[in-house]
């Protein structure tokens, strides 16, 4: 939003800059814009919005090393039984220190991500490992 001429913004685009930062319901912000759709020349109100869309532009919004190794505060060790291949009869583990890292579920909706997520925990939990 930085180099807007301001009388040629349209309240609508502001708003929508300021929902996707979400800081269209700060008490401030929302303010100055239910002003600026009363009077959209108002300059300090739209100072004030855009001041703050630009000082969120200017954070850094990754840590600068975002594949950085993290360090975990859980020392896992050890298999996780997540179940059993049904055709091959094979058990179905994951080494749980991989938990220390990120990890992602994914699946469709009631493929079974939270279970999976519940099963993990209950055993972690039974080990009294978290």
């Amino acid at each position: 939003m930085k180099n807007h001429n301001h009388k040629n913004i349209d309240i609508n685009e502001l708003w929508f800059e300021c929902a996707k930062r979400s800081i269209q319901y700060e008490p401030l912000i929302l303010t100055a814009l239910e002003q600026l759709r009363i009077n959209r020349y108002d300059q300090q109100c739209l100072s004030i919005v855009l001041e703050r869309i630009n000082s969120l532009d200017q954070q850094e919004v990754l840590h600068p090393e975002p594949f950085r190794k993290t360090n975990p505060t859980y020392n896992l060790s050890g298999k996780i039984r997540l179940g059993q291949i049904m055709h091959s009869g094979r058990i179905w583990n994951i080494n749980s220190s991989v938990l220390c890292t990120h990890v992602i579920a994914v699946g469709r909706t009631g493929g079974g991500k939270s279970s999976y997520i519940k099963l993990i925990i209950k055993q972690l939990l039974e080990r009294n490992e978290l």
